[in-house]
């Protein structure tokens, strides 16, 4: 761990599921990283709901980053799901790879058919929801 992380992030056996978590709380990496990352809350809004500073926050992302920097899956359940999603990772469609208007719908297909088609294994989004209203502003309709 870097060592700007010493003292913001700990990770204790038997607390928080051994998660690495804000020293001193109970609240883990995953969680900050979910309420940042998927609910869009600002590092600001996270400090203040939870009575944490701005560096805890920073660390726990930092954190993440290294993990992901390092070639880990950090949320995964067990060895078994880290090594399903290493694979997967690279076997994935790259940006800029083209691809048929065959291969596109059976993608689309395989993506409704997933558990969480919404997000990646490390929480991205997939997919996002352009209304008309968007679509016609980017294309300069409107």
């Amino acid at each position: 761990m870097a060592t700007e992380l010493i003292g913001h992030i700990e990770t204790t056996p038997g607390v928080s599921g051994g998660k690495p978590r804000i020293a001193g709380h109970r609240i883990t990496v995953q969680d900050i990283v979910i309420w940042h990352e998927r609910m869009g809350l600002h590092p600001d809004e996270i400090a203040k709901e939870y009575g944490l500073s701005l560096s805890d926050i920073c660390a726990a992302l930092a954190d993440l980053v290294a993990d992901l920097l390092a070639g880990d899956v950090p949320f995964a359940a067990t060895e078994e799901e880290k090594l399903v999603t290493r694979v997967c990772k690279r076997a994935a469609i790259k940006a800029g790879q083209v691809l048929s208007h065959a291969e596109m719908q059976e993608l689309a297909r395989q993506l409704e058919a997933c558990r969480s088609p919404r997000t990646c294994p490390h929480g991205r989004p997939t997919m996002i929801h352009l209304s008309a209203e968007q679509l016609a502003k980017e294309f300069g309709r409107r």
